[in-house]
């Protein structure tokens, strides 16, 4: 991990990639994505936001224009995939998996996944990394959503100690913005899916108030427009 006054080399690599990928040299893109997606955390646990986020957003940008690029966050995500089938049992697997599969618009491989390795392994998984992997599309089946959403409360509180643990990690950090802005998100993303699993299953009246506990905690008009009177 860096100390303050070393060098970010994490920071480094993915302007390096975006700066590779404006002058069109993908393959060198490309290279510095992988480099930041196994090696960010090692040097700022605080980029675990950015990493499933805005880096992941450029890496598949970059797809646009350089199929290998895609052909190899592909490859990344079957192997981790492979790991979680063959029994292993880590979140940030699990959450790298969903992540990659909610950018690639590939959700049902998630869904897939989620299938699969059900039963005592998942919901510990689940409970704790919280709500980041719901991202999966289990809007299409009511039961689905029941069973993995669990006590919303839980699931509130749960959310708010992943936001409030990684703004301090980002605080910690000269250059947080990056941060701030990705774990702003995940909340913000995890309470629009609590809210829509309750609405959705008809428990409206809870719905109405994990919405007003979590406006108190961040301003989101993403989540204060998810119900509206």
């Amino acid at each position: 991990m860096c100390a303050d006054g070393e060098k970010d080399t994490a920071r480094e690599a993915l302007n390096a990639a975006r700066r590779y990928a404006e002058e069109g040299k993908y393959e060198q893109a490309l290279e510095k994505h992988v480099w930041f997606h196994d090696h960010a955390l090692k040097i700022r646990p605080s980029y675990c936001g950015v990493r499933l986020s805005f880096a992941l957003l450029d890496w598949v940008r970059l797809g646009r224009k350089f199929p290998a690029d895609l052909g190899k966050l592909k490859e990344v995500r079957n192997a981790k995939t492979l790991n979680l089938r063959k029994g292993e049992k880590d979140k940030e697997l699990l959450s790298d998996v969903a992540s990659i599969n909610s950018h690639l618009d590939t959700q049902d491989a998630t869904v897939a996944l989620f299938k699969y390795i059900d039963g005592t392994t998942l919901p510990l998984l689940l409970q704790s990394m919280g709500l980041l992997i719901m991202q999966l599309s289990l809007r299409r089946s009511m039961a689905s959503q029941k069973k993995y959403l669990g006590d919303p409360m839980k699931r509130i509180t749960l959310a708010r100690s992943v936001y409030d643990a990684g703004m301090r990690s980002a605080g910690t950090s000269r250059d947080n913005e990056w941060s701030n802005k990705a774990f702003e998100a995940i909340f913000t993303n995890d309470i629009v899916m609590i809210i829509t699993v309750l609405d959705n299953t008809g428990d409206s009246e809870t719905a109405r108030k994990i919405q007003f506990k979590a406006l108190s905690i961040l301003a989101s008009p993403e989540i204060e427009k998810t119900l509206i009177d």
